[in-house]
C-alpha cells in the first residue's frame, strides 16, 4: 500500500509540474501578443489563460477566444486577427511540440485514455469532472501499477551478493530497474 501511495503521488506531482508548465507557455505566449498589441485587459488575458489552461483538450481554446473577442472589441479586427493567429499558433506549437512530450512523461498515460478520461469527467461532473479527470485517471493508474510491483520488501540477490544479504547504502530499494551487474565483487 505504501508503495502504491508513492507512485500515485509521483504521478499527482509530475501531472501538476506538467500542467503548470504548459499553462505558463500558454499564457506568456497569448499575453505577449496582447501586450504587444497594446490591448487593454492584455494582463487579466494572460491571467485567464492560464487557469484556463488546467482544463484539458478545451481550456485555453476557450480563453484564446475571449482574448480573440476583446482585442476586436476594442483594437479593431485587424488586431482581432493577430491575436487569432497568435493564439492558434501558441495552442498548435504547445499543443503537438510541449504537450506530448511533457505530459507523456509526467502521466504515461495513452492520448485515447485521456480524452476519454476527460470525456466521461464531463460527462459525470462537468467543468470539475474535466480539470480532475485526467490526474485522478493517472493516480488511479499508478498506483495500481505500484501495487502490482512485484517488490516483496526484501532485496533480491544480485550476481555480487549471492546469499542475498542487505542492500548497498544509498541504493533505492522501490527501483524496479535491474540489479547492476557491471561492478566487480566486493573484496572480503
Amino acid at each position: 500500500a505504501d508503495r502504491a501511495g508513492r507512485h500515485a503521488w509521483r504521478a499527482l506531482s509530475a501531472y501538476t509540474l506538467g500542467i503548470v508548465a504548459l499553462a505558463a507557455v500558454d499564457a506568456v505566449g497569448i499575453g505577449a501578443a496582447l501586450l504587444i498589441l497594446r490591448v487593454p485587459l492584455a494582463a487579466s488575458l494572460a491571467v485567464l489563460t492560464f487557469l484556463a489552461a488546467f482544463v484539458p483538450i478545451i481550456g485555453a481554446t476557450v480563453a484564446g477566444a475571449a482574448a480573440t473577442l476583446v482585442t476586436l472589441v476594442t483594437n479593431g479586427p485587424r488586431d482581432a486577427i493577430i491575436v487569432l493567429a497568435a493564439v492558434i499558433l501558441v495552442q498548435q506549437a504547445e499543443g503537438n511540440l510541449l504537450h506530448p512530450v511533457i505530459m507523456r512523461k509526467a502521466v504515461r498515460l495513452h492520448p485515447v485514455v485521456t480524452l476519454l478520461a476527460v470525456t466521461a469527467g464531463t460527462l459525470t461532473a462537468g467543468i470539475a469532472g474535466a480539470l480532475i479527470a485526467v490526474p485522478l485517471c493517472a493516480v488511479i493508474y499508478h498506483a495500481v501499477l505500484g501495487w502490482r510491483a512485484s517488490d516483496t520488501g526484501e532485496p533480491a540477490p544480485t550476481p555480487t551478493d549471492p546469499h542475498g544479504s542487505a542492500e548497498e547504502p544509498g541504493r533505492d530499494a522501490d527501483r524496479s530497474s535491474p540489479p547492476d551487474t557491471c561492478r566487480p565483487p566486493k573484496a572480503g
